[in-house]
């Protein structure tokens, strides 16, 4: 006569084939893995070529390291905070290049454009809140210059003000917002 199971050890039985990767999911993660530390050696300057690095892979398991590769490469296209970020986002595209092809080029251009066109745009609202916090300060270092003489009205910086910090952080937020959209989009043709 057959066992009857209950829901409940139906439920605990799935339950527990689910929590396991089969063979073939732990297989698939190592060859993400290598892909990923592939992509790091390349974006570390440990390799510049890729083709050479890939030559011992097989040909079942090359769609999937590519993805790692592509992975680390994409995380490292993003908005840059300050001009060293340029280098490692260019890399990251000619990393990409080289593993997809010339099919992603306008891709890669767009995303130069709005790279460019951000830093552009951020700091011309940069100079123009520099320039409308200077003329607030105006009046202050003059306040400062007949209290404390002319060396420390000279010292104050617009920068540093907590009003510019905090007006800027919401003008920074809005264009990260703004462009960062833009820019996932476009990678989102490059996955």
């Amino acid at each position: 006569m057959a066992e009857i199971k209950s829901a409940l050890e139906i439920a605990l039985e799935k339950a527990e084939k689910m929590g396991r990767a089969t063979q073939e999911e732990m297989e698939m993660e190592r060859w993400l893995a290598q892909g990923r530390k592939l992509g790091a050696r390349y974006m570390n300057g440990e390799i510049t070529e890729l083709a050479a690095s890939l030559k011992d892979i097989t040909p079942q398991a090359l769609p999937t390291v590519l993805a790692g590769i592509s992975d680390i490469f994409l995380r490292n296209i993003h908005l840059p905070r300050d001009t060293s970020q340029k280098e490692t986002i260019k890399r990251a595209c000619a990393g990409l290049l080289q593993i997809k092809g010339s099919v992603i080029q306008q891709y890669l251009t767009y995303i130069d454009q709005l790279i460019t066109q951000y830093d552009q745009v951020k700091n011309q609202y940069l100079q123009q809140l520099k320039a409308q916090m200077q003329m607030k300060l105006g009046g202050m270092k003059q306040a400062m210059a007949q209290q404390y003489g002319m060396a420390a009205a000279s010292s104050l910086n617009v920068e540093m003000l907590p009003e510019f910090q905090k007006e800027w952080s919401e003008i920074s937020n809005e264009l990260n917002n703004q462009f960062g959209g833009q820019l996932e989009a476009l990678k989102a043709y490059l996955r």
